[in-house]
Protein backbone atom coordinates (compact mmCIF):
# COMPACT_ATOMS: atom_id res chain seq x y z
CA UNK A 1 0.00 0.00 0.00
CA UNK A 2 1.72 2.96 -0.91
CA UNK A 3 1.56 6.15 1.46
CA UNK A 4 2.86 9.52 2.32
CA UNK A 5 3.62 10.15 5.94
CA UNK A 6 0.56 8.28 6.63
CA UNK A 7 -0.97 9.39 4.20
CA UNK A 8 -3.00 6.89 1.43
CA UNK A 9 -1.67 7.84 -1.81
CA UNK A 10 -5.27 6.31 -3.00
CA UNK A 11 -7.30 9.62 -0.83
CA UNK A 12 -5.08 11.74 -2.52
CA UNK A 13 -7.33 14.07 -5.04
CA UNK A 14 -6.11 16.24 -7.31
CA UNK A 15 -7.20 19.01 -5.04
CA UNK A 16 -4.62 17.96 -2.75
CA UNK A 17 -1.53 18.13 -5.40
CA UNK A 18 0.37 21.01 -6.59
CA UNK A 19 3.15 21.59 -9.20
CA UNK A 20 6.75 22.44 -7.31
CA UNK A 21 6.76 25.94 -9.01
CA UNK A 22 3.01 26.73 -7.93
CA UNK A 23 2.94 30.50 -6.85
CA UNK A 24 2.70 31.76 -3.48
CA UNK A 25 -0.67 33.14 -3.93
CA UNK A 26 -2.34 30.25 -5.54
CA UNK A 27 -1.14 27.76 -2.38
CA UNK A 28 -3.01 30.92 -0.35
CA UNK A 29 -5.98 30.13 -2.53
CA UNK A 30 -5.43 26.61 -2.15
CA UNK A 31 -5.01 26.54 1.11
CA UNK A 32 -7.89 28.94 2.14
CA UNK A 33 -10.43 26.62 0.63
CA UNK A 34 -8.87 23.09 1.29
CA UNK A 35 -9.88 20.52 3.89
CA UNK A 36 -6.18 19.89 4.88
CA UNK A 37 -3.41 21.51 6.10
CA UNK A 38 -1.14 20.69 3.46
CA UNK A 39 -1.00 19.93 -0.24
CA UNK A 40 1.41 17.57 -1.98
CA UNK A 41 4.19 18.90 -4.33
CA UNK A 42 3.95 16.59 -7.85
CA UNK A 43 7.19 16.34 -9.52
CA UNK A 44 8.34 14.29 -12.37
CA UNK A 45 8.36 10.83 -10.38
CA UNK A 46 5.17 11.26 -8.64
CA UNK A 47 4.86 13.04 -4.86
CA UNK A 48 7.98 14.47 -4.07
CA UNK A 49 7.42 16.55 -0.98
CA UNK A 50 4.67 18.23 0.63
CA UNK A 51 4.26 22.14 1.38
CA UNK A 52 1.72 23.40 4.67
CA UNK A 53 0.08 26.00 5.53
CA UNK A 54 3.08 26.76 8.33
CA UNK A 55 5.84 26.81 5.12
CA UNK A 56 4.27 30.05 4.60
CA UNK A 57 4.81 31.78 7.92
CA UNK A 58 8.37 32.33 6.20
CA UNK A 59 9.68 35.99 5.68
CA UNK A 60 9.24 35.84 1.76
CA UNK A 61 5.49 34.67 2.17
CA UNK A 62 4.98 37.57 4.85
CA UNK A 63 6.24 40.22 2.20
CA UNK A 64 3.56 39.13 -0.13
CA UNK A 65 1.21 38.97 2.42
CA UNK A 66 2.23 42.65 2.79
CA UNK A 67 2.28 43.78 -0.48
CA UNK A 68 -1.19 41.88 -1.19
CA UNK A 69 -2.66 44.10 1.07
CA UNK A 70 -0.86 47.38 0.11
CA UNK A 71 -2.04 46.85 -3.14
CA UNK A 72 -6.16 45.78 -1.49
CA UNK A 73 -5.93 48.89 0.10
CA UNK A 74 -4.91 51.11 -3.10
CA UNK A 75 -8.02 48.94 -4.51
CA UNK A 76 -10.46 50.16 -2.00
CA UNK A 77 -8.90 54.15 -2.78
CA UNK A 78 -9.36 53.72 -6.23
CA UNK A 79 -13.05 52.78 -5.44
CA UNK A 80 -13.89 55.68 -3.35
CA UNK A 81 -12.26 57.94 -5.68
CA UNK A 82 -14.16 56.74 -8.48
CA UNK A 83 -17.19 56.98 -7.21
CA UNK A 84 -16.96 60.59 -6.45
CA UNK A 85 -14.91 61.19 -9.75
CA UNK A 86 -17.88 62.26 -11.72
CA UNK A 87 -17.03 65.51 -13.80
CA UNK A 88 -14.37 66.76 -11.03
CA UNK A 89 -11.35 67.00 -12.91
CA UNK A 90 -9.10 68.00 -10.03
CA UNK A 91 -7.96 65.79 -7.30
CA UNK A 92 -9.18 68.60 -4.87
CA UNK A 93 -13.17 68.37 -6.39
CA UNK A 94 -12.67 64.72 -5.60
CA UNK A 95 -11.59 65.01 -2.77
CA UNK A 96 -13.77 67.81 -1.39
CA UNK A 97 -16.85 65.86 -2.69
CA UNK A 98 -15.43 62.90 0.12
CA UNK A 99 -14.61 65.52 2.49
CA UNK A 100 -18.16 66.62 2.20
CA UNK A 101 -20.16 63.14 1.75
CA UNK A 102 -18.39 61.74 5.08
CA UNK A 103 -18.97 64.73 7.06
CA UNK A 104 -22.90 64.09 6.61
CA UNK A 105 -22.65 61.02 7.58
CA UNK A 106 -22.34 59.89 11.47
CA UNK A 107 -18.39 59.76 11.33
CA UNK A 108 -16.89 57.81 14.00
CA UNK A 109 -14.88 60.40 16.29
CA UNK A 110 -11.63 59.14 15.21
CA UNK A 111 -12.67 59.55 11.44
CA UNK A 112 -14.17 63.08 12.03
CA UNK A 113 -10.81 64.58 13.89
CA UNK A 114 -9.16 63.13 10.95
CA UNK A 115 -11.66 64.76 8.37
CA UNK A 116 -11.38 68.39 10.07
CA UNK A 117 -7.65 68.08 10.11
CA UNK A 118 -7.22 67.66 6.51
CA UNK A 119 -10.32 70.50 6.07
CA UNK A 120 -7.88 72.85 8.28
CA UNK A 121 -4.60 71.54 6.04
CA UNK A 122 -6.46 72.39 2.94
CA UNK A 123 -7.87 75.64 3.98
CA UNK A 124 -3.99 76.33 4.63
CA UNK A 125 -3.20 75.40 0.64
CA UNK A 126 -1.42 72.70 1.44
CA UNK A 127 -1.32 69.77 -1.24
CA UNK A 128 -2.81 66.58 0.50
CA UNK A 129 -4.91 64.05 -0.42
CA UNK A 130 -7.87 63.06 1.91
CA UNK A 131 -7.49 59.54 1.62
CA UNK A 132 -3.58 59.11 1.84
CA UNK A 133 -4.52 60.68 5.40
CA UNK A 134 -6.40 58.05 6.42
CA UNK A 135 -5.65 54.23 7.81
CA UNK A 136 -7.12 50.97 5.91
CA UNK A 137 -9.50 50.91 8.81
CA UNK A 138 -10.78 54.26 8.00
CA UNK A 139 -10.99 53.66 4.51
CA UNK A 140 -13.34 49.67 5.18
CA UNK A 141 -15.48 52.29 7.29
CA UNK A 142 -16.44 54.48 3.98
CA UNK A 143 -16.48 52.06 2.04
CA UNK A 144 -18.86 50.09 3.93
CA UNK A 145 -20.91 53.39 5.08
CA UNK A 146 -20.77 54.80 1.55
CA UNK A 147 -22.60 51.65 0.30
CA UNK A 148 -19.45 51.35 -2.00
CA UNK A 149 -18.78 47.63 0.03
CA UNK A 150 -22.04 46.23 -1.65
CA UNK A 151 -20.89 46.55 -4.95
CA UNK A 152 -17.22 45.10 -4.33
CA UNK A 153 -18.66 42.41 -2.61
CA UNK A 154 -20.51 41.19 -5.44
CA UNK A 155 -17.92 42.08 -7.70
CA UNK A 156 -15.70 39.78 -6.13
CA UNK A 157 -17.49 36.64 -5.64
CA UNK A 158 -15.71 35.72 -2.60
CA UNK A 159 -15.25 32.45 -0.74
CA UNK A 160 -16.35 33.97 2.52
CA UNK A 161 -19.80 35.39 0.89
CA UNK A 162 -21.04 37.82 -1.29
CA UNK A 163 -22.60 40.22 1.51
CA UNK A 164 -20.96 43.28 2.46
CA UNK A 165 -21.00 42.16 5.72
CA UNK A 166 -18.63 39.04 4.88
CA UNK A 167 -16.78 41.59 2.61
CA UNK A 168 -16.21 44.01 5.82
CA UNK A 169 -15.39 41.25 7.83
CA UNK A 170 -12.28 39.73 5.76
CA UNK A 171 -11.24 43.30 5.00
CA UNK A 172 -11.37 43.84 8.60
CA UNK A 173 -10.03 40.55 9.88
CA UNK A 174 -8.19 39.28 7.38
CA UNK A 175 -6.36 41.90 4.99
CA UNK A 176 -5.98 44.69 8.17
CA UNK A 177 -5.05 41.36 10.67
CA UNK A 178 -2.11 40.32 8.02
CA UNK A 179 -0.96 43.82 7.35
CA UNK A 180 -0.83 44.87 10.66
CA UNK A 181 0.79 41.50 11.58
CA UNK A 182 3.78 41.41 8.86
CA UNK A 183 4.23 45.74 9.33
CA UNK A 184 4.30 44.66 13.45
CA UNK A 185 6.50 41.56 12.69
CA UNK A 186 8.88 43.55 10.15
CA UNK A 187 9.39 46.35 12.63
CA UNK A 188 11.03 43.68 15.16
CA UNK A 189 13.02 42.43 12.88
CA UNK A 190 14.62 46.12 12.44
CA UNK A 191 15.02 46.16 15.99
Amino acid sequence: EDSWDGVRLDDIGTDDLVAGDTPLVDLLDRFCRGRRELLFVLGRSGVEGVVTVYDLNQPAAHLLGFGLSLVIEAALEGHIESRFRGDAALDVEVDLAIFRALSAEDAPNGLAKKLRRWKARQDRGEQVRLLRELSLAEKIVIIDRLGIADALARMCRSPFGDTRRAFVAVLNEDVRGLRNAVAHMLDALED
